[in-house]
């Protein structure tokens, strides 16, 4: 049986995957959400270690970290401290030894915040390392190894963008200061670079998306799929139309706060009319109307899938 918890970390994404056999439990984190959630009256959100300490989870298999963005893999340094980590995965680890980040005063808000991002990132993986947790690079498109009967492969949007990326970021670590149009473009390349997941189970098909961007993955069209956690947070960027149409998902799920953001436009009511136009029944991870006309104010929005193919989605 395959359990996926889309975890309540407000605005920020973070799901836990859990395959059960007769043999083992085989559990695998997708995203860590942010490091600090700021408290929202009627929601259930936390942070991720809160979120597995009440689950009783003392050991993750692996650690997927889709881009460096504060709201995908700030949470990790929180649950590097409590709980064992076998692997993590990612499309960044440095090469540098002694990295150093120097950055102009008047560099663009979007490359400070990166160097900010890079320097939490390379603290986290000292403290990884220290505690004997396995790094695996995902420069290319990759499976991570499962139990027999779940599959679960790792896309790489594009790969000659991600190596062009990582090089820059490994300048800028080893203090060689890239020009500034280059950094600005590797931070701005978090989102449409971001890793795509793919899991299979019973015939059953699942895409956790990331944040990358729609028009970024609807050509050539994907294959169908029958959950889809919805990119960037459900904003205008995170669907097209010619998108929804190829994957045709039954769920959907949207990680975003419980107050719509309108400068970001999160979640975009029209991304969730172009999924409910085809069909599909979408759920919030924080406190926001659910389908049966109640409100969720669950810690996660969970759903089963039976080694029989049948899916059950959280009740309304």
């Amino acid at each position: 049986m395959l359990t996926l918890r889309f975890l309540n970390v407000a605005d920020g994404d973070a799901a836990l995957v859990e395959y059960r056999t007769s043999r083992e439990v085989f559990r695998v984190l997708v995203d860590a959400g942010r490091a600090d959630l700021e408290p929202c009256p009627g929601s259930s959100r936390a942070a991720v270690c809160a979120h597995l300490e009440a689950l009783g989870i003392r050991r993750l298999d692996a650690v997927v970290i889709t881009h460096l963005h504060q709201d995908h893999f700030a949470g990790l340094e929180a649950l590097a401290k409590s709980v064992p980590i076998d692997t993590l995965y990612a499309g960044f680890f440095p090469a540098v030894s002694h990295p150093v980040v120097q950055l102009p005063e008047d560099a663009p808000k979007t490359v400070r915040g990166l160097g900010v991002c890079l320097e939490d990132w390379l603290r986290i993986l000292s403290l990884l390392r220290e505690k004997g947790t396995r790094f695996r690079p995902v420069c290319h498109d990759a499976w991570i190894p499962c139990p027999e009967g779940l599959a679960l492969r790792m896309i790489v949007p594009d790969v000659r963008l991600a190596l062009r990326r990582n090089r820059i970021w490994e300048e800028l670590l080893a203090g060689k200061s890239p020009d500034m149009d280059r950094l600005y473009w590797s931070s701005k390349q978090r989102n449409p670079g971001s890793l795509r997941l793919e899991l299979t189970h019973a015939s059953r098909r699942v895409v956790l998306a990331g944040d990358c961007y729609g028009a970024c993955w609807q050509e050539p069209p994907p294959l169908p799929c029958d959950l889809l956690k919805v990119p960037h947070h459900g904003d205008a960027k995170s669907l097209t139309e010619p998108l929804v149409q190829a994957l045709r998902p039954a769920f959907a799920v949207i990680s975003c706060s419980a107050v719509y953001d309108p400068r970001k436009d999160r979640p975009s009511p029209g991304a969730v009319e172009l999924l409910r136009e085809a069909g599909c029944r979408v759920f919030f991870t924080d406190c926001r109307p659910i389908p049966g006309g109640q409100e969720n104010r669950l810690r996660s929005v969970d759903f089963l899938i039976g080694d029989d193919g049948v899916i059950h989605p959280p009740a309304p």
